[in-house]
């Protein structure tokens, strides 16, 4: 849960920092569309050869995946192998449902 979205917010900034040209100090300016995707704003100056940089993540369980494109938009969604998930703690409603 907690780990795996601190972890999913760590791999944003680093690649933002990274791909982008940040330094490490200053933070990565992310915010979100209406829909969740996360994005940089525009405020940040982009590489000529990353006119249009985004990224997307995902995670479930024990997994985080992200996905980056330096021209075209991208997307990625995970979903855990069925083992992984069945090793994930149930919430108490899910519970209730079982």
């Amino acid at each position: 849960g907690a780990n795996i979205a601190l972890l999913s917010r760590l791999m944003q900034r680093r690649c933002c920092e990274e791909l982008l040209g940040l330094a490490r100090a200053a933070a990565a300016p992310i915010s979100r569309t209406k829909g969740g995707k996360p994005f940089v704003t525009r405020a940040v100056s982009r590489p000529d050869s990353a006119p249009n940089f985004n990224y997307n993540v995902s995670h479930e369980g024990a997994w985080v995946v992200l996905a980056s494109e330096p021209l075209l938009l991208v997307g990625v969604d995970v979903s855990a192998p069925r083992a992984a998930r069945a090793r994930r703690p149930r919430a108490p409603a899910d519970a209730a449902e079982a």
